[in-house]
C-alpha cells in the first residue's frame, strides 16, 4: 500500500490550513506528537488536531506506510479514505495506546 495524505471527506478538499473546522480536526492544522514504528511498514501516531473538540483533538491512529520524514508532513486527514493508508485508529488512553502497540508489533 502505498502512502496517500489528504483524500475526500466532508468536502475535506475545499479548505485551507487555516480555515476554522470545529470541532472537527483540519487536516492541514496538526502536530504530531509521537511516532513509533512497527513491524511491515505500520506507525503508530500521536497527533493533536488543535480544532477539533474531542479527546482534547488526540488521535492515535495506526497506518500501513514506510518510513517518512512525519515532521515535514504537510497534511494528515485521521479518517479512513479509500485513497488512504490509515488501517486503524484508538481511542487515545492509556488502554488505546497499549492495543496499537500491540498491533503494529505482531
Amino acid at each position: 500500500m502505498g502512502c496517500m495524505f489528504g483524500g475526500k471527506f466532508s468536502d475535506s478538499d475545499t479548505y485551507r490550513k487555516f480555515t476554522d473546522t470545529t470541532p472537527n480536526p483540519n487536516k492541514y492544522h496538526f502536530e504530531i506528537l509521537r511516532v513509533v514504528r512497527g513491524l511491515n511498514n505500520l506507525v503508530f501516531l500521536e497527533v493533536r488536531y488543535p480544532e477539533c473538540t474531542t479527546f482534547y483533538g488526540i488521535k492515535y491512529l495506526v497506518l500501513d506506510c514506510p518510513v517518512l520524514d512525519w515532521g515535514n508532513l504537510n497534511e494528515l486527514d485521521p479518517h479512513f479514505l479509500e485513497d488512504g493508508n490509515i488501517v486503524a485508529r484508538f481511542v487515545p488512553t492509556l488502554e488505546g495506546y497499549e492495543f496499537a502497540m500491540k498491533m503494529i508489533r505482531k
